[in-house]
């Protein structure tokens, strides 16, 4: 986010952010541990005392522009854009584009969905697909400004999801890491050198999260190890995802686990 705000400053585009928007990021934490404490939905604050809704949309790419491009819907269908990142340096934008069947906003209750994913220069120009639209598309990291690993779902294939990686402007090029060891879900993050890739995945049928890491030069993957979940995180809303993150310096990794029976972070030494 730091490196977009700077990526707008010198290039004189609007930024992403105001006072507002930061104002709820900073209070996520905070209403995170009363929510978890007293194992109840706790509702974000309007920190713009309902000014949001006449504030004038900041478009990069709208929905309307693409919906030739993505998904069919039906009359009673929702399309929308979600889990939106930015590039390194922040030149590009990938981003994933969901259909909906059927959306009933009083329930709260959604048919099931169909995923395309794009990307874009940072000022809406050079839309380009990354894979077709039966190969769903989650757990996404960029290396740099061209590359990324994603998480794939190929329907045509029953073997489970896939860990791929493509290029900007070679899309059609998809290269499909470690077949048949990495046919799993997995949450895909660079090292800072674009050497390694760590990747961990939903808990297993005896509860355990499984974590590897993939050194891309030969596709060779080490296991980083299991980490037990106990039942009380087991649910949607409480779940504990591992999501390890690299230190700048590529030395550690800071991860999210419940394994010792509560939710802690914690740093682990990789150093080459």
């Amino acid at each position: 986010m730091d490196l977009r705000w700077v990526y707008c400053l010198q290039n004189g585009l609007p930024m992403d952010m105001d006072v507002y928007d930061l104002a709820t990021w900073c209070s996520i934490a905070e209403l995170s541990e009363i929510s978890f404490r007293e194992r109840r939905y706790v509702d974000v604050p309007d920190f713009t005392r309902g000014g949001w809704r006449s504030a004038a949309p900041l478009d990069i790419v709208s929905v309307a522009s693409l919906r030739g491009r993505m998904p069919e819907v039906g009359p009673k269908g929702l399309a929308y854009f979600c889990h939106t990142v930015f590039s390194k340096d922040a030149s590009r934008v990938f981003w994933l584009a969901r259909g909906i069947d059927w959306y009933d906003s009083v329930k709260e209750k959604a048919g099931p969905w169909s995923t395309t994913a794009f990307t874009c220069r940072s000022d809406g120009s050079e839309v380009r697909r990354c894979f077709p639209d039966n190969w769903g598309g989650s757990h996404f990291n960029w290396r740099d400004d061209r590359t990324m690993a994603v998480t794939v779902y190929p329907k045509e294939h029953a073997n489970g999801a896939w860990h791929v990686t493509f290029t900007v402007g070679e899309e059609e090029k998809v290269h499909r890491l470690a077949p048949g060891i990495l046919d799993w879900d997995g949450h895909c993050v660079w090292s800072p050198n674009g050497r390694w890739i760590s990747t961990e995945g939903y808990f297993d049928k005896t509860f355990h999260r499984h974590w590897a890491l993939v050194r891309t030069a030969d596709e060779a993957v080490v296991p980083v190890g299991s980490f037990f979940v106990p039942e009380a995180y087991r649910g949607g809303f409480w779940r504990c995802d591992l999501h390890g993150r690299w230190r700048p310096d590529g030395r550690q990794i800071g991860f999210n686990s419940v394994h010792e029976g509560s939710r802690q972070v914690y740093v682990m030494d990789v150093e080459e």
